[in-house]
């Protein structure tokens, strides 16, 4: 048994502290929680990193769901994770009924992990993110508030901007994001003021506003290296298991010995986890290179875009955003065709890229093409992402263009109903990290 929880120790250390989580630390997990009949918090742990990093969201559901039988104070925790399992399986539904579905369950675990324990301002802050989802406005602005009194977060105040923006007050949104920012220094707050600048029209200050996020990257490469030289130091001086087991089995008690290793090795790990969601909610580098390459088109500078995507593909060089800026900034330049190549090509990389399959539906129908096409791209992009208040708005419009009165007037309702809620950037761009 002692060896079986060196093992787990060593395993712990290789593959999540000094490496990405993997699969194999699950297995390893796995085995301990069956040894140990179902720990709560293997359970829990197990459950988040399906969740957080493996993108295993059924299996964390499992995990949490077996965490839920639990005590009172321990079930707010076990809750939390279903949660956010549910709401993170609902964006992999393949219909509309299921993701709804999902969604529901997944507000209604956040709601029971609140009510028992209405001081975790995490609980709070993704309660909020699930009811803004749902398009439960008010609700989301009265769990939101409530979590940044308890504890101020960058991801509070990214929320409360978006949820701002949803009610189209842009520049109270824009003051969130720039004075969060001060406290902060988060990527996130300056993609979604960037964002909102943009908006505005204010396309020279948003410009400024993404050369902070540069700035930013220098000091977390200066920090990132330092990190780096710190592990090549450790790393020098080799494990040795012997050690490591002359030192678990001194003491009086052997069995609390052996349960103190997974005990610390958990609470080491734990920590890691904490920096590695750190990690997860950064924003893309990409990201902010190609918003920047779009403020360039609309500016009318080609030799800046051109400068901002070839930054970005150094970083990601088959990003498919990179590929629809390259299209949009042929668009500008009068080239419809060949922008519909490249929205072609978009869709090779991600079948699922909607904005693609908006430009490519717009192409179509502007210039006298098939109208049957530009309808199938409208379904395609509606089934993506039926939240889309303009996928609708189109669909109205290539429908009353065809004399089908009936079916544009529903789908106008729906864009309307839509718009009216619609924060400047889609709630899943803060991720629920546990």
């Amino acid at each position: 048994f002692r060896f079986f929880q060196l093992y787990f120790q060593l395993e712990i250390l290789h593959f999540g502290i000094f490496a990405e989580i993997s699969q194999r630390t699950l297995f390893v997990l796995k085995k301990c929680i069956d040894m140990t009949q179902n720990n709560f918090s293997y359970l829990l742990l197990a459950g988040k990193i399906c969740v957080n990093f493996l993108h295993e969201f059924s299996l964390g559901i499992e995990y949490a769901q077996k965490a839920v039988e639990f005590g009172e104070i321990s079930q707010a925790k076990a809750y939390h994770v279903l949660g956010v399992a549910y709401s993170k399986q609902s964006t992999k539904a393949r219909t509309r009924e299921e993701r709804l579905e999902l969604q529901k369950k997944a507000l209604e675990a956040l709601i029971k992990a609140n009510e028992i324990n209405p001081q975790d301002h995490l609980i709070l802050l993704h309660l909020a993110l699930q009811h803004a989802i749902v398009r439960e406005i008010p609700a989301a602005f009265a769990a939101v508030k409530a979590s940044l009194r308890l504890n101020e977060t960058a991801e509070g105040w990214n929320l409360l901007a978006l949820l701002l923006s949803s009610q189209k007050k842009l520049s109270e949104a824009v003051i969130i994001c720039d004075t969060a920012f001060q406290n902060f220094q988060d990527e996130n707050l300056i993609m979604t003021k960037a964002k909102l600048e943009k908006i505005l029209k204010l396309r020279d200050v948003a410009l400024e506003t993404l050369k902070q996020a540069t700035e930013l990257w220098k000091k977390k490469d200066v920090y990132q290296q330092k990190r780096i030289y710190q592990e090549e130091d450790l790393t020098e001086q080799p494990t040795d298991l012997r050690s490591i087991e002359s030192q678990s089995v001194k003491g009086d008690d052997a069995e609390m010995d052996k349960k103190s290793i997974i005990q610390h090795t958990m609470s080491v790990y734990s920590d890691d986890l904490e920096h590695s969601a750190e990690h997860v909610r950064g924003v893309g580098r990409v990201e902010v290179w190609v918003l920047a390459a779009q403020l360039f088109i609309e500016l009318g500078q080609s030799k800046d875009v051109r400068e901002c995507l070839q930054e970005a593909r150094q970083i990601s060089a088959f990003h498919p955003d990179i590929l629809f800026s390259e299209g949009l900034l042929l668009e500008f330049q009068n080239s419809p065709a060949a922008a519909a190549e490249v929205y072609e090509r978009v869709l090779c990389i991600d079948a699922g890229h909607v904005k693609s399959l908006i430009k490519l539906s717009n192409l179509a129908h502007a210039h006298g093409r098939d109208a049957v096409l530009a309808e199938k791209y409208l379904t395609s992009a509606v089934r993506l992402e039926p939240e889309n208040y303009e996928v609708w708005e189109l669909l109205g419009r290539l429908f009353s263009a065809k004399g089908e009165a009936q079916k544009a007037a529903e789908c106008f309702s729906v864009a309307v109903d839509l718009e009216a809620t619609a924060p400047i950037l889609p709630y899943h761009k803060i991720e629920m990290v546990l």
